[in-house]
């Protein structure tokens, strides 16, 4: 019971109090074209995950709607502080990120401003690390020297003759792949691998495929993994540190993945079905 409610409060889709308010903190800030763009970002969530212990809120945007992005599509853009002031005469801060134009994640200093009463806050200045509205494209091949059409693998190709396969993206810079790898410290699957020197992540059915752009770790009962595709609710998974490459799929309501798969295409396959099914296996 207790599990299951930490679960709807760590993984619900809603923002809380304290978040909304830093939102709304944030666009008295911002000039007209960028407070409309974020307006229309907040208004709907895939999902939203939570890390008290290190107060990270990480927010992923519905994919069935079209939300805007701001111009700036870096891969990762520290974008503006808020410098906050508590009622007990503290201080702490909370830090917005973008990828790829796209509201994507808040840091809270100290954790515990995350679960901190707005009527307890002041924002007491902003400070802007960057333009959201600079047209900044992202680390990726130019597209004049990117081969097209795209070759996908006869895998993958085989299942978007089932589901809607769209958004293909294209691959980053090899420096970059190798520069991302390194700092991830961890094995990814090999069919993974081959996938991101053609593609760098995609849409299939309900599912967001994410390449080394967009991947992201979550930290589980058993230890650090990295987040390879998700509807939302189910996700696919490499553990941080292994060096086996294998992949476990997840359900939001579990705590620690006990499906595996050796290749990411077989898990993605299982996760298809799941979705399709619109079920997920308890654990």
């Amino acid at each position: 019971m207790l599990r299951a409610l930490w679960n709807r409060w760590r993984y619900r889709r809603e923002l809380s109090p304290v978040e909304q308010w830093v939102i709304n903190e944030a666009m008295r800030h911002l000039p007209e074209t960028a407070r409309a763009i974020l307006a229309q970002q907040t208004t709907c969530w895939q999902s939203i995950y939570r890390d008290f212990a290190v107060g990270e809120v990480l927010l992923y945007r519905c994919q069935n709607r079209e939300i805007h992005a701001f111009p700036n599509r870096q891969l990762e853009l520290k974008w503006l502080t808020l410098q906050l002031h508590s009622a007990d005469g503290s201080q702490g801060r909370v830090r917005l990120y973008l990828v790829r134009g796209y509201l994507f994640s808040m840091h809270f200093t100290p954790p515990d401003l995350l679960r901190a009463a707005p009527e307890q806050l002041t924002a007491e200045r902003v400070q802007f690390h960057a333009d959201a509205l600079e047209l900044r494209e992202q680390e990726r091949i130019p597209p004049s020297q990117v081969h097209a059409p795209i070759v996908l693998p006869d895998w993958l190709v085989q299942l978007g003759q089932v589901y809607p396969l769209t958004e293909v993206s294209a691959p980053l810079e090899a420096s970059f792949r190798r520069k991302r790898l390194s700092e991830m410290q961890t094995r990814l699957p090999e069919d993974y691998w081959a996938l991101l020197e053609v593609c760098d992540g995609f849409r299939i059915g309900r599912i967001a495929v994410l390449g080394l752009a967009e991947i992201y770790s979550v930290a589980l009962s058993d230890g650090e993994y990295w987040v390879m595709a998700t509807d939302g609710e189910r996700y696919l998974v490499v553990k941080d540190e292994d060096s086996e490459g294998t992949v476990y799929y997840l359900h939001y309501e579990s705590l620690s993945p006990q499906i595996s798969f050796v290749c990411f295409a077989d898990a993605l396959g299982y996760l298809l079905s799941q979705v399709a099914k619109g079920s997920a296996t308890s654990w």
